[in-house]
């Protein structure tokens, strides 16, 4: 019974220490919450090693104008964030990116931030191609046009009736639903407070009537407002005309820059 007893205790405190309370979530950084999530798909990453790559799912998120919960959706059923997976059919990397796919976006994809940099341009491109379309629908065909390619979501007006594809769809699509509740798309700014007066001047009550007129600004609530959403992505890169040249990849600039080789 002593032996249960303690067994017990240590269960309960190695728990504690792997598994963030709310306070302490709280106190660890965005990065270090997103690390937390792509360790759960890859238990091997380090949490040193799935920070960075967290922060680099951020940076590029924020540069491309994306949801950076749609990314993590999208590598996790892709490759289970193994950043050396390789499929029957040739697909590479974290966002399983086929050879002549990588050539186009200009990455090589067994680089690890090159391929995140080339996976997060390519689902840019395909959601600009959905964007006169509502929020779930462009999302649903966009995930749709990355496992079967945009050329068959056009011919077949829709995703297509391909038994993979709908699987992978929704496999995606009820990931991102789950991170959207789990996760925050961004920090969230800092409160602002109101400066105090100082004792020795007196303030004038605002009139009663006042007290109806004023409106506080309130941010809006997370998962994101779909038009807000959907305003930015319009005001976002546009696919094609905004790939950049070979060796000067947004993701071989933001390595350099964060230090990582």
């Amino acid at each position: 019974m002593r032996v249960f007893l303690v067994g017990a205790i240590c269960v309960g405190f190695l728990l504690n220490l792997t598994t963030p309370s709310k306070a302490q979530a709280l106190r660890i950084s965005l990065a270090q919450r997103y690390g937390i999530v792509l360790r759960s798909f890859n238990a091997n990453l380090s949490p040193a090693a799935a920070t960075d790559m967290a922060q680099h799912v951020l940076l590029l998120a924020s540069y491309y104008s994306l949801d950076p919960r749609l990314l993590v959706a999208i590598v996790g059923v892709e490759s289970g964030w193994h950043t050396g997976a390789i499929s029957p059919s040739g697909a590479q990397g974290l966002g399983q990116l086929m050879p002549s796919t990588a050539d186009g976006l200009s990455v090589q994809a067994l680089e690890k931030y090159e391929n995140l940099d080339g996976t997060a341009r390519y689902i840019r491109r395909l959601l600009n191609e959905y964007a006169k379309l509502p929020l779930e629908r462009r999302y649903s065909l966009a995930v749709a046009g990355y496992n079967a390619g945009p050329d068959a979501v056009r011919r077949y007006g829709g995703v297509p009736p391909f038994a993979e594809t709908q699987t992978y769809v929704q496999h995606v699509l009820s990931l991102w639903h789950r991170l959207r509740v789990q996760l925050p798309a961004s920090a969230p700014a800092p409160p602002v407070f109101a400066k105090a007066h100082s004792p020795a001047i007196a303030v004038k009550p605002a009139p009663a009537k006042a007290e109806s007129t004023v409106k506080v600004a309130v941010a809006a609530p997370d998962p994101i407002d779909p038009q807000a959403l959907g305003l930015r992505e319009r005001r976002a890169l546009e696919g094609d005309a905004v790939l950049p040249a070979p060796k000067k990849t947004f993701g071989r600039w933001l390595a350099r820059a964060l230090g990582v080789h």
